[in-house]
């Protein structure tokens, strides 16, 4: 038998165009089949990460598994129901059973030996899929969590920040706040997907792999929740030296990698086994929204605030103090929610520069925190209450709570 390395230079593949329809949604696929291997041939579905992904993202792996005699289709991510604020993994599960079925109809195609593989936020859709159809033969998850998707990222974003400096008294309100508030408005696709419930039910061997360095999916965490779940054979391994993408740092696939693939779909073993857990800097922790943190408490206190400042602002006064604190508390309440929806939206992996332990950009808008309270403090020790007043001082009652609930006085 060839090394594999050979084997995958050695051997052409053949790519042809078709369209997987699940319902209303049509999706441009592509198959990828071994040129000169008799069939019938195992194949499988590749199943995207997050994110919108076209035909090719996975061109590699599929040619890889293709050269290795695995048909194997690859298809564009549905946009119809898919957003960073709505999805279903119901229907992304939909979409690769369209695949297996189209797989499972080819006459090189084995039909009993068609499984799916997936990665990423694909490793909560592949066992689903699993245990919506006795169609699919096997399980491939890669870089997948074993824990909810809340709160897998709040572990990932504080795995991130803190690798990039941040220190541990700033991770709760740049990590966890943001996301509670998301969560509770509904903002967050499946943020509650009960990813050990799903892999209770599934009937096929599976085969995990995890990345030692994933800064993403809590690896030891979702390994144990795999070991502890999962009822069927199922071979869970760790790939050392690699994170989230399970690439090394210069993009090719690590050793072994591609290997311990294609030879599980070949022969999946009758017993299951599993590599030692790999170590995580932090443990997970379950979302648990405390009631000022909802969206509508969030929401209803952030229209006040800028409702209050504008007001203020709009106001005739000869004092530039008064103005100064209109205008930075607008500005600092629109600046801590759009810096941390971007943290959030970027899982951690852009917080910016980084001093005295936070962000540059967190800094900045501490600073202004203080400036416009210590600014307020200054103008209403000069005046004397009136009604006039009256919104601006309770715009202003309302703002210095809100300023210590988010964190922005941690020094």
């Amino acid at each position: 038998m060839l090394p594999l390395g050979k084997l995958l230079a050695a051997v052409a593949v053949a790519a042809s165009t078709l369209v997987v329809h699940n319902g209303d949604v049509s999706l441009p696929a592509k198959v990828i089949t071994p040129v000169g291997f008799p069939g019938p041939r195992p194949a499988v579905v590749l199943i995207q990460g997050a994110g919108p992904r076209g035909v090719d993202a996975y061109l590699p792996e599929a040619e890889a598994f293709a050269r290795a005699g695995i048909v194997t289709l690859i298809y564009q991510k549905r946009i119809v129901g898919y957003t960073p604020f709505n999805r279903s993994f119901a229907d992304l599960a939909g979409d690769a059973l369209a695949g297996v079925r189209l797989l499972r109809a080819r006459p090189d195609v084995d039909p009993a030996r068609v499984g799916v593989w997936g990665y990423s936020e694909g490793g909560w859709v592949a066992p689903l899929a699993a245990t919506l159809s006795s169609s699919v033969a096997f399980v491939v998850t890669v870089a997948g969590s074993g824990l909810p998707p809340a709160r897998t990222q709040v572990w990932s974003n504080r795995t991130y920040l803190s690798r990039a400096g941040v220190q541990d008294r700033f991770l709760g309100p740049l990590c966890e706040d943001f996301t509670d508030v998301a969560v509770s408005g509904g903002l967050f696709g499946e943020a509650s997907h009960d990813a050990a419930a799903t892999l209770r039910k599934v009937r096929q061997p599976l085969l995990g792999i995890f990345g030692a360095d994933d800064g993403s999916t809590a690896p030891g965490e979702s390994m144990s929740a795999f070991a502890a779940s999962l009822t069927d054979t199922h071979t869970l391994r760790v790939i050392p030296g690699v994170g989230h993408s399970v690439r090394t740092a210069d993009g090719a696939f690590p050793p072994g990698y591609l290997d311990l693939i294609i030879s599980w779909i070949n022969a999946q073993p009758s017993t299951s086994t599993a590599d030692p857990l790999p170590s995580q800097q932090f443990q997970s922790a379950p979302v648990s929204i405390p009631w000022y943190r909802t969206a509508f408490v969030q929401a209803l206190a952030l229209v006040l605030l800028l409702l209050g400042f504008g007001l203020s602002l709009l106001a005739p006064t000869r004092a530039c103090v008064a103005r100064w604190v209109f205008a930075g508390g607008s500005l600092l309440c629109l600046g801590v929610v759009a810096y941390l929806g971007s943290l959030m939206s970027t899982g951690g992996l852009t917080p910016g520069p980084v001093f005295l332990g936070r962000p540059v950009i967190w800094l900045v808008l501490q600073l202004l925190a203080v400036a416009v309270l210590a600014a307020a403090v200054v103008l209403w020790r000069r005046r004397r209450p009136s009604r006039r007043q009256a919104i601006p001082l309770l715009t202003t009652v309302l703002f210095a709570p809100w300023v210590i609930s988010w964190g922005l006085l941690t020094p």
